[in-house]
């Protein structure tokens, strides 16, 4: 979960300190109810607040979900050069 959040000048919300739970930790299978949790995937990416924009700017994972290639490549976040090196 997230440890803080901080509201920018313009309205947005930041979360910072975001952790992602993984599923096969042993203790976590011992004491959770997954089925009673009613976890759910998201998708790999983020939503990138840039100063220069009023929306967000998404930053996907074309190797794990190849839909979203172009949204990698046209992503105002990075260079070419960073986005052919992830």
């Amino acid at each position: 979960g997230r440890v803080m959040s901080e509201t920018t000048d313009d309205g947005f919300v930041l979360d910072k300190g975001f952790a992602v739970f993984i599923e096969e930790y042993p203790e976590a299978k011992k004491l959770l109810d997954y089925e009673a949790l009613k976890l759910k995937p998201f998708l790999p990416g983020a939503l990138v607040k840039l100063k220069s924009r009023n929306n967000l700017a998404r930053v996907a994972d074309p190797l794990r979900v190849p839909g979203d290639t172009l949204n990698a490549l046209l992503a105002p976040v990075g260079s070419l050069a960073d986005k052919i090196k992830v």
